[in-house]
């Protein structure tokens, strides 16, 4: 899916915004690492991006959607069908298995009418999540590197074209840093989905196809 933004700005008042981007273009299938301060507005521009919130000003253009002019239930809908949310707290249902917490996606919107070809797609995701043995494992019984791969399985088991990470390795150790890191990079390389990737670790993006510093976008205000 291809992202662009135009004179896009957000802030709490058009004269103060948090941060303001004159113009930015993703290529479908790219992968896109964002660097920066905290509090630059990261977070928020991926929460633009999915549509949960609107931006105070500019066009956000993903695919054939111009996503800033839809109604809230047209965002949802959206999100639900064509964007994989990833979250660095994980988000995961505790009273479900990890088998129903990945068919979550399956159960919002139009995807529940799909229940066979839902458990279909888990059972294909989960040997490359290597969660094959913790299928029935409930949240609290897993590590949280485990935690976390399942938390990445919700996110491309519904084939998403756009996938929105915020800082999904911050919780976890070295060694799961780079396997996480790697499990993004490999699925949407080979399924030409659009990665981007909120982090605070630049050792993470060397494999990246493109690094963007958010620093570039902050307000004079929020610089002074």
């Amino acid at each position: 899916m291809k992202v662009g933004l135009e004179k896009l700005e957000f802030g709490y008042s058009p004269e103060a915004p948090l941060f303001s981007i004159p113009e930015l273009h993703i290529e479908t299938g790219q992968s896109v690492g964002i660097v920066g301060p905290s509090g630059a507005g990261k977070t928020t521009l991926l929460r633009i991006l999915s549509g949960i919130c609107l931006p105070t000003s500019g066009r956000v253009r993903l695919g054939e959607l111009e996503i800033n002019t839809l109604s809230d239930a047209e965002r949802r809908r959206f999100r639900n069908e064509r964007v994989g949310l990833v979250f660095q707290d994980f988000r995961l249902l505790e009273y479900l298995t990890v088998r129903e917490n990945m068919m979550l996606p399956f159960h919002i919107g139009l995807r529940q009418s799909d229940p066979n070809g839902s458990k279909t797609r888990v059972d294909m995701m989960a040997p490359r999540l290597g969660l094959v043995e913790r299928i029935d494992a409930y949240p609290g019984e897993l590590s949280q590197g485990e935690q976390q791969r399942v938390a990445i399985g919700r996110a491309l088991v519904a084939s998403p074209q756009l996938i929105l990470a915020d800082e999904p390795t911050g919780n976890l150790d070295e060694s799961n840093k780079l396997k996480i890191r790697d499990l993004l990079l490999s699925y949407c390389r080979d399924q030409e989905v659009t990665l981007i990737m909120v982090t605070h670790d630049l050792q993470l993006l060397g494999d990246f196809d493109r690094v963007i510093d958010f620093s570039a976008f902050r307000s004079e205000a929020d610089l002074a």
